[in-house]
């Protein structure tokens, strides 16, 4: 069987209607990768802003006090809320408040002595920090006395039983 010239233009057309199916393929493969490629650069962009951002913050924060902090003190801090029983923990090394019923509180103390005059600020940071309070904050504590620092918890009735911990941050200034 001879092949004539219009089975071969038949032949050849198929070919060229293939080509360009895979080109359009191609495009918009090529078109789809771009989008992510462009996705992922502007997140990257984000996340760099983001920690240069905080770094920045840190930074300012550090400058504002750098010249005031005497001492700066993270206390661990941890409790287990349950649904009746309460137990106490004597630990000196953290703010273990133990267990605590829901609907209950407790307090811990932290002694501070210093050598100078200083002012006291304290934060609390953690799943624990909700529930967490001092009477007072930012108060002025003389040098050589021991001031003993209430630590407040307390456990709303509609907490779900489960262990909560985090950070007493206790910041001395210098007046």
């Amino acid at each position: 069987m001879k092949k004539t010239k219009s089975s071969r233009t038949r032949i050849n057309t198929r070919y060229k209607s293939l080509d360009k199916t895979q080109k359009i393929s191609k495009h918009s493969e090529s078109g789809f990768l771009r989008k992510i490629l462009i996705v992922a650069l502007i997140i990257s962009i984000g996340i760099l802003i983001g920690v240069v951002s905080f770094t920045i913050y840190r930074i300012d924060i550090h400058k504002t006090y750098s010249d005031k902090v005497v001492e700066y003190h993270d206390i661990d801090a941890s409790v287990i809320v349950t649904s009746g029983s309460v137990g106490l923990n004597g630990d000196t090394d953290s703010l273990k408040f133990g267990k605590i019923s829901q609907g209950g509180g407790g307090t811990r103390f932290v002694t501070v002595n210093t050598t100078q005059n200083v002012s006291i600020e304290i934060y609390f940071s953690g799943d624990i920090a909700k529930f967490l309070s001092v009477e007072k904050n930012g108060y002025s504590i003389e040098k050589g006395i021991f001031e003993k620092v209430p630590i407040n918890i307390d456990i709303p009735s509609n907490t779900p039983i489960g262990e909560y911990s985090g950070k007493v941050h206790i910041v001395l200034l210098r007046q």
